[in-house]
């Protein structure tokens, strides 16, 4: 399959906020907003920017592979009872669940 190449500019991508929440959507959907990138396999790129103390629950299929780089302050995934991550480390579905 060849690669193909798709230019998204700054005003082409989809972005919304609430409640603290802000997403931009370069891939996949999210808070009510679907990127017009055309992905061969089913993919999720977000880009949030959280007010702090502001809640976020981000579905992702179970047969999805996730990851989350924090690039300021910290947070908690998967459960609340997750121990935080810190800014610049990565959380995947292993720390997420607990494992």
């Amino acid at each position: 399959v060849e690669p193909v190449y798709q230019k998204l500019t700054t005003v082409q991508i989809g972005t919304t906020n609430a409640n603290g929440v802000e997403v931009r959507v370069i891939a996949g959907e999210s808070m009510g907003v679907q990127s017009p990138i055309f992905t061969r396999m089913p993919t999720m790129y977000l880009d949030f920017t959280l007010q702090p103390g502001a809640p976020l629950s981000q579905p992702v299929p179970e047969s999805y592979t996730a990851f989350v780089y924090t690039l300021e302050g910290k947070g908690i995934f998967g459960s609340e009872s997750s121990k935080p991550v810190s800014a610049h480390t990565t959380a995947n579905e292993a720390l997420c669940n607990g494992s």
